[in-house]
């Protein structure tokens, strides 16, 4: 119980932190909700008593008007508190998902990364879109919890109230006991009691039923999506009509819809005909409730007017706590779906150094492996074990090796975009997780071989920036070899790339976009330069062509280039060839080319797939 109080405490204190004020207009709406019904029992009941009694016209008017007056105004109330409350949610979401965004783009990569942490987010974002999320705690668990507790108020007080009221008759035996003060009390009691403890099983039921439904869901949702991305899209058009796959995608999609059908008529009988149960045994109960009440204004203990008023109001209550249990239950529900956030937006970001980085004109900065091991989170296998490394400053170096070797680890473990799990890396003699982390990846211009460009102008991709330097982006471009072909772009440097958000966005090809990530890694113009299979989208002579740059792209920068094609390692001073994890090669291109060893293997493998490709020239240059 305190586990799931402290839950609670945690979703309200995050609904506060992201909208002070939403959870007070909520309360106030619930309180004005729940008074307005009340109201009109009383004003209905002032009428009957009034009538029976014989009171004057004015008398039964002022009483009329003073009762309607409050309604009236409970009524302007409401509809004022469910306004705000309604405008402070949508300001709560919009926080809200700035807040989760920011945190998205803030938290280290690793942390991003993490296999556990992006299920849980994504079942988080699931199970809210399923069952309403904080639009259904706030306004249909929160508010009915609060709805219960003014009713149980109320009820509290109409059962003190009928318990110290005495009639001048006696029913007869053996129903006097019905009108005593313990006889009432025990049967409204055990009225009010039974339901919601049958409702509780009830409740636990369909939302056991809900579980098993949202993850079905889930499920379905993820397939469903799945085949009709496929099918949406193009790229597949070609495979699908030449094999004759749509009808293997066709069949797929009517069986999902089928088995989401059966499935979802299947739960909906079970919860519904739990649901009418509930409701059945709810309006028997309220009979003996009626009975007793009606009894009471028999012996005189109440004037009969008010009979309707007191049978009112233990409808309301007997209402309003069974809707609370189930909302109660379906919040312990929710709790696993929003608890998540609160966590999630706790979570602290890598643990960032203080050192400043020197700023050095003379770009040496030198970077060095010591007895590096390190495996991805929930991993068994380590992908570099005590590994050791020493990056010359100023020095072109190629890594190279087999997929699998951990070539892509090692850079991203350079960039601290993960923590070693042993050793240590320093920069300039100290350990580089000791630098303040913006410093230090501010060193490093980076293109990975899953490098993405976004919806945005040319200039800003290569710039990362709203704000830019059109003639650097112009050069770079230019390094980069793409420059000609920006310049038939609509606006230029300016042009949108893609139609996410520009419909009149230009579509480039792979080849194009990974120039565009090289001339960004230019235009940052930072001392380590690194490139991971910077040209893996481009065709022999478009490579060649990058590399032929290859003096202007790294100026005197240190650099470090990562590739498969082993006829671009001869542009480095240096190259070191990994296998499993460790470095097995180290030296210039003319020594390992006649060294037996892999770099020769996977050199002489490769190399008659370009002979084709290039010119006498370009051969000659390529492998002089």
């Amino acid at each position: 119980m305190n586990e799931l109080l402290s839950k609670y405490l945690k979703v309200f204190r995050l609904i506060h932190e992201q909208r002070p004020g939403l959870l007070l207009y909520a309360l106030f709406f619930s309180l004005t909700t729940v008074a307005i019904p009340y109201l009109i029992l009383l004003m209905t009941t002032l009428v009957l008593n009034g009538l029976l009694a014989g009171d004057s016209f004015g008398r039964l008017l002022i009483k009329v008007l003073l009762v309607g007056s409050i309604t009236l105004t409970c009524q302007i109330a409401q509809k004022f508190f469910e306004t705000k409350r309604d405008a402070a949610y949508n300001e709560f979401n919009i926080n809200l998902e700035k807040a989760t965004t920011l945190k998205l783009l803030t938290i280290s990569y690793f942390q991003l990364q993490d296999p556990e942490m992006r299920a849980a987010y994504q079942k988080a974002k699931e199970g809210t879109t399923y069952s309403g999320g904080f639009n259904q705690f706030i306004r249909s668990v929160l508010e009915d919890l609060l709805n219960a507790t003014i009713a149980l108020i109320i009820g509290i007080a109409a059962v003190v109230t009928l318990l110290w009221a005495d009639g001048s008759k006696i029913l007869p035996q053996p129903w006097e006991f019905l009108v005593n003060d313990w006889g009432f009390a025990l049967v409204i009691l055990l009225c009010v009691v039974t339901p919601i403890f049958l409702n509780l099983i009830l409740t636990k039921k369909k939302n056991e039923i809900e579980k098993g439904l949202f993850e079905f869901y889930t499920n379905v949702n993820r397939q469903s999506g799945y085949l009709f991305n496929t099918i949406f899209d193009y790229q597949n058009g070609p495979a699908l009509r030449l094999y004759r796959g749509n009808q293997l995608l066709y069949d797929e999609m009517i069986k999902q819809n089928n088995r989401f059908l059966k499935r979802s008529l299947e739960e909906d009988r079970k919860s519904s005909n739990l649901t009418d149960g509930g409701n059945a045994l709810i309006s028997l109960l309220l009979i003996p409730i009626f009975l007793l009440v009606a009894a009471k204004g028999y012996v005189g203990a109440i004037e009969v007017g008010s009979i309707f008023l007191y049978t009112g109001y233990f409808t309301q209550l007997v209402a309003a706590l069974n809707q609370a249990f189930v909302a109660f239950a379906a919040g312990n529900m929710l709790l696993g779906f929003l608890d998540f956030y609160f966590d999630f937006l706790a979570l602290d970001p890598q643990e960032n150094g203080s050192l400043p980085v020197e700023k050095r004109n003379d770009n040496e900065y030198e970077i060095e492996f010591h007895n590096v091991s390190f495996k991805y989170p929930g991993a068994e296998t380590y992908v570099l074990k005590d590994f050791n490394l020493k990056l010359m400053i100023g020095q072109r170096t190629a890594i190279v090796g087999r997929n699998g070797s951990g070539k892509t680890t090692f850079i991203k473990l350079l960039c601290r975009l993960y923590p070693v799990t042993e050793g240590r890396i320093t920069l300039n003699g100290i350990e580089i997780d000791k630098y303040d982390l913006k410093e230090y990846q501010d060193i490093l211009a980076v293109v990975f071989q899953d490098f993405k460009l976004f919806a945005f102008s040319v200039a800003e991709n290569v710039a990362a920036n709203r704000h830019f330097d059109s003639q650097r982006v112009t050069d770079a471009l230019y390094i980069a070899g793409v420059k000609d072909r920006v310049a038939t772009m609509p606006a230029g440097i300016e042009s949108i790339l893609y139609k996410e958000l520009d419909d009149q966005g230009v579509e480039i090809s792979g080849g194009e976009a990974q120039k565009i990530a090289i001339a960004r890694a230019w235009y940052k113009d930072a001392p380590f330069v690194i490139l991971d299979e910077p040209t893996s989208a481009l065709d022999p002579f478009s490579e060649y062509e990058i590399y032929r740059r290859f003096d202007d792209l790294v100026e005197d920068k240190t650099s470090i280039y990562i590739s498969h094609r082993m006829s671009s390692a001869r542009f480095s001073d240096r190259i070191v060839v990994f296998e499993n994890g460790r470095v097995v090669q180290d030296a210039d291109h003319q020594t390992l080319v006649q060294r037996p060893g892999l770099y020769q293997e996977l050199f002489n493998a490769q190399a008659q797939y370009y002979v084709e490709d290039l010119t006498d020239d370009q051969l000659a240059t390529l492998f002089s």
